[in-house]
């Protein structure tokens, strides 16, 4: 999905681990179409990163030294209107509901980021709704494009916010 604009959109990454961040970075990069305008490596520096930089889009990791990013999430909603798409390790079915329930815009487990992150980004900057194709199995979860993608209804259902 190419951007119609000359500007790329801008992504802020928050991972308290240094090799994540990095290695999310680099895959970004690659995209003609989307930057990494800021990387923290804590929830207390992720939220003031995004309030001044008031990113297009948010890689929020769930799992952060100071904060859990549950916590992080809540806060973000309050502060700035970038979607937000949570990456974790966590692959429980129960971890994904619970954070688009707060206001994700999607989840994608860690161990599909690598092929993954690109499409999810899309995704979510798009408006749309995005599950990993494993927690999307899990929850029943189908479409026809593919499993990774919650129709509105799904999206509804589960409390997916959609950025309007």
């Amino acid at each position: 999905m190419e951007n119609k604009s000359e500007k790329p959109m801008r992504i802020l990454i928050i991972d308290d681990n240094e090799i994540v961040r990095s290695s999310l970075a680099g895959l970004i990069e690659m995209e003609r179409d989307l930057t990494v305008c800021g990387q923290a490596a804590s929830g207390k520096s992720g939220l003031e990163l995004a309030r001044s930089l008031k990113p297009d889009l948010i890689v929020l990791d769930l799992s952060l030294d100071d904060w859990k990013g549950e916590e992080v999430l809540k806060k973000l909603r309050g502060l700035v209107a970038s979607p937000v798409l949570v990456v974790s390790m966590y692959d429980e079915a129960i971890h994904g509901l619970r954070v688009l329930n707060e206001g994700a815009n999607g989840y994608l487990m860690k161990r599909d980021a690598a092929d993954q992150i690109i499409l999810a980004i899309h995704r979510v900057i798009g408006g749309g709704t995005y599950l990993s194709p494993r927690l999307a199995a899990q929850t029943g979860s189908k479409s026809k494009a593919d499993k990774a993608q919650l129709s509105p209804k799904e999206a509804q259902n589960v409390g997916g916010r959609r950025r309007g």
